[in-house]
C-alpha cells in the first residue's frame, strides 16, 4: 500500500499537476486577448459603487447593529436591484478589451507582442498612465512556458514507461538537460510574472489614488489587479513538484554513480 501511494506522488501526479500548469499558463498568457474577454486579465477598471450608494451600505452596517430583521431584508433586496454599471476595460499580456456598458459589446484590440491598450475613460477619470508591457515580457513567459512544457513531456514519458521499455534508455540519456531546461523555464517565468506584478500593482495604486482625489467629481471607476495573476502562481506552483521530483533523481543518480 505504501508502495502504491508512493508511486502515484512520485509518478503519476506531477504529469497530471504539469498539465495543469501548462492550460493555466496558455490561459493566462491568451487572455483576455485573443480569448476569455471578460474572465481573465492582468489588470481590470470596472465600475464601483458611488459614494451614496457607499453611505447607504455603511448606514445599513450601523443599523444592522440592532437586527431589524425587516429593514435588513429590505435592504438586500434594494442592494440587488441596483445595479452599478459604466465602462469596463480588461488589459493583458497580449492587449486589451472594453466595453461602454455591461449591455453592449465587447471591442478588443489585436493580439501582439507589443500591445497598444484602448483605454476610453470618462473625462473627470484620472489618467492611466499604462503602457502595454514591452514585447520581452510575453515572450520571455512564452519562452518559459514552452521550456516547462518540454521538460513535463520528457518526465511524464520517463514517469509513465516502464524502465525495460527501449525508449527509457535515450529519455534516461537526456535526464539531466530536460531537467536544467525546465529549472530555467520555471525560474524566467516567475521572474517575469513578479515584475508583472509590480508594475501592474503600481499602475492600479496610482489610478485608485487618482480617483480618490478626485472625490465626489471622479467616476465610479476602481482599478483591480485580475486573476490573470492567480492563474500564474497557481502554474508555477503546479510545475514545481515535477522539477523537485527531476533534481531529487538526478542528484540520487550521481551519488551512486560516485560511490
Amino acid at each position: 500500500m505504501l508502495s502504491l501511494l508512493t508511486r502515484l506522488l512520485t509518478h503519476q501526479l506531477p504529469p497530471v499537476l504539469s498539465l495543469v500548469s501548462f492550460i493555466l499558463a496558455i490561459l493566462a498568457l491568451l487572455s483576455p486577448v485573443p480569448i476569455l474577454h471578460t474572465n481573465v486579465a492582468l489588470l481590470t477598471i470596472t465600475p464601483s459603487q458611488g459614494p451614496f450608494q457607499k453611505r447607504d451600505v455603511a448606514a445599513f452596517d450601523e443599523m444592522s447593529r440592532f437586527n431589524v430583521r425587516a429593514l435588513r431584508e429590505t435592504h438586500i433586496e434594494m442592494v440587488r436591484d441596483s445595479t452599478v454599471d459604466g465602462v469596463s476595460i480588461f488589459m493583458g499580456l497580449l492587449g486589451s478589451c472594453s466595453r461602454p456598458t455591461s449591455e453592449q459589446p465587447v471591442t478588443c484590440t489585436n493580439a501582439t507582442f507589443s500591445p497598444t491598450y484602448d483605454i476610453n475613460l470618462p473625462a473627470t477619470s484620472p489618467t492611466l498612465a499604462l503602457d502595454g508591457p514591452t514585447s520581452s515580457t510575453p515572450e520571455f513567459i512564452l519562452t518559459s512556458i514552452i521550456l516547462l512544457f518540454l521538460f513535463s513531456v520528457h518526465h511524464a514519458l520517463s514517469s509513465l514507461i516502464p524502465e525495460g521499455a527501449k525508449i527509457h534508455v535515450p529519455l534516461t540519456r537526456m535526464s539531466r538537460a530536460m531537467a536544467w531546461l525546465g529549472v530555467i523555464g520555471w525560474l524566467i517565468g516567475m521572474v517575469a510574472v513578479i515584475v508583472l506584478r509590480a508594475w501592474y500593482g503600481n499602475a492600479e495604486s496610482a489610478f485608485n489614488k487618482g480617483i480618490a482625489a478626485a472625490a465626489a467629481f471622479s467616476p465610479g471607476l476602481t482599478a483591480t489587479v485580475g486573476n490573470g495573476f492567480t492563474m500564474f502562481w497557481i502554474s508555477y506552483a503546479f510545475a514545481a513538484p515535477a522539477l523537485l521530483i527531476a533534481l531529487v533523481k538526478l542528484n540520487h543518480a550521481g551519488l551512486v554513480k560516485n560511490a
